[in-house]
This record gives C-alpha cells, sequence and structure tokens, in this order.
C-alpha cells in the first residue's frame, strides 16, 4: 500500500508474533479528518463554550458542520499557499 502526502502519521509496522501477516501498514488519518478534530478540539476546549451547549442533536451537527467547513476552509487555503511557493520557486530557478 504506498504512502501518499493526503494522509497524516502513515506507519508500517512489522509483527513478531503473527506468522500469517507479519506487516501491518495503515494510511493513517486524511488530512481532511485530521484537520476536522484539531478543530473539533479547539472549538470543545474554548473556556466559553460548555458541553452542555451540545446536548441537543441539531447542535452537535451545527458543530460538527462548522468543524468541517474549517477544516476544508484551511485545507483549501494551504493549497492556495503551496502553489504560491511552488510559483515563487519556479520564478527564481528561472532566474
Amino acid at each position: 500500500m504506498p504512502i501518499t502526502p493526503d494522509f497524516t502519521f502513515p506507519f508500517e509496522q512489522q509483527q513478531k508474533a503473527s506468522l500469517h501477516n507479519p506487516t501491518v501498514v495503515s494510511q493513517g488519518l486524511a488530512k481532511r479528518e485530521f484537520f476536522v478534530a484539531l478543530t473539533l478540539q479547539a472549538i470543545l476546549s474554548n473556556p466559553q463554550v460548555s458541553p452542555a451547549q451540545f446536548a441537543d442533536p441539531e447542535q452537535r451537527q451545527i458543530l460538527i458542520s462548522t468543524a468541517i467547513l474549517l477544516a476544508d476552509e484551511t485545507l483549501q487555503a494551504m493549497q492556495g499557499l503551496v502553489a504560491v511557493a511552488e510559483e515563487t520557486d519556479a520564478a527564481y530557478a528561472a532566474n
């Protein structure tokens, strides 16, 4: 299984006790999943936010949707920064 840059924390582990499948490989979390988790953690760690606010399923859905939206916007911004950096590198290389 190839490890791609779209995932965080990939690993390959050799298991000494297993004869049938001695190698365990995982691509890890998708970057989107990782950023959603970090965003949820940041929102919930705010002292002005009470976990009791999310007792209602509709409020939990709003929280999750907000975390997904912020994570997607972060990833899009990062892709834009990478594109700008690549253009800058190409311009310097051309000179």
